[in-house]
């Protein structure tokens, strides 16, 4: 689905007709909103993009499937990040790895321990990000043993 296309109009028309073509399969359907939301991004409309995010994640936690979930918030996460919604964005990311380590999901609570360490560094709260760090080693052993998705 990525092409490469500088103008955002094109690309939001390109995407919508795509939008039509796989609106039965949800997956697919997914990854081309996120398309649209990164178009809406790119061309300085966050909160457009806030929405389809938001909208996404209504979407991933009416399936029930908390992977999709957890990859949605730290979407949105990002978003509120280039819309320079700091406090948003720790929060979504904060949830993110919350669903992600009370799920078993323990990639998922690693990448999201990783940013959200990444921008309580960036915000100057060394003290936030080693409580992060330190959540996530003492839950880590437990994480690891229920997570049926690593290998042996």
């Amino acid at each position: 689905m990525s092409r490469n296309l500088n103008n955002n109009e094109a690309a939001l028309d390109f995407y919508n007709k795509a939008l039509e073509e796989v609106k039965d399969q949800p997956e697919a359907s997914w990854v081309i909103q996120q398309e649209i939301a990164d178009t809406y991004l790119a061309s300085n409309q966050p909160d457009k993009a806030i929405e389809i995010n938001k909208g996404l994640l209504v979407e991933a936690r009416k399936e029930n499937n908390t992977a999709a979930e957890v990859k949605q918030l730290q979407n949105l996460s990002a978003t509120y990040l280039e819309a320079n919604q700091q406090k948003e964005a720790l929060n979504v990311l904060q949830e993110a790895y919350n669903v992600a380590v009370n799920n078993g999901q323990t990639l998922n609570a690693k990448s999201s321990v990783e940013s959200l360490v990444e921008q309580y560094k960036k915000t100057k709260q060394p003290q936030k990000a080693l409580e992060v760090y330190a959540d996530f080693m003492n839950r880590l052993e437990n994480l690891v043993k229920g997570d049926s998705t690593l290998i042996d």
